[in-house]
């Protein structure tokens, strides 16, 4: 994975840090499977194009939860039927609507997380 900027790896170090202590207060909206195929995908598109993706692609999201909801390894419940997943969102249908509240928010934590490595290995192997 290519290096960060020491002024970029702090950034990306202060974001990871916020969100750990914001997922101590709440449940953090980070469902890993997802998460890396949402930003893996928005990085190909990335490469793709030839320009960063700025705004959310729902159909970039629906298809990472679609992937993530499908693979459940070795016929598991998937990552939005954990049992503790399932306590921690009581209430909430996982993910939610592609354009609601609670996916921006996962849109954003996946990004904050992945983005980065993601985008490497978007370089490296597509």
């Amino acid at each position: 994975m290519p290096r960060l900027a020491q002024d970029e790896a702090r950034e990306q170090l202060r974001a990871l840090i916020d969100l750990h202590h914001q997922g101590r207060c709440a449940p953090l909206p980070f469902f890993v499977r997802t998460s890396w195929l949402h930003a893996l995908e928005r990085a190909k598109a990335a490469k793709k194009s030839g320009a960063p993706v700025a705004a959310v692609e729902v159909g970039v999201f629906e298809k990472a939860t679609r992937q993530a909801d499908s693979e459940s390894g070795f016929g598991g419940p998937n990552e939005f039927e954990n049992e503790a997943v399932c306590i921690a969102w009581r209430g909430r249908d996982l993910p939610g609507a592609a354009g609601g509240a609670l996916a921006l928010s996962l849109h954003r934590t996946a990004l904050a997380v992945f983005a980065h490595p993601a985008q490497a290995w978007a370089e490296q192997f597509t």
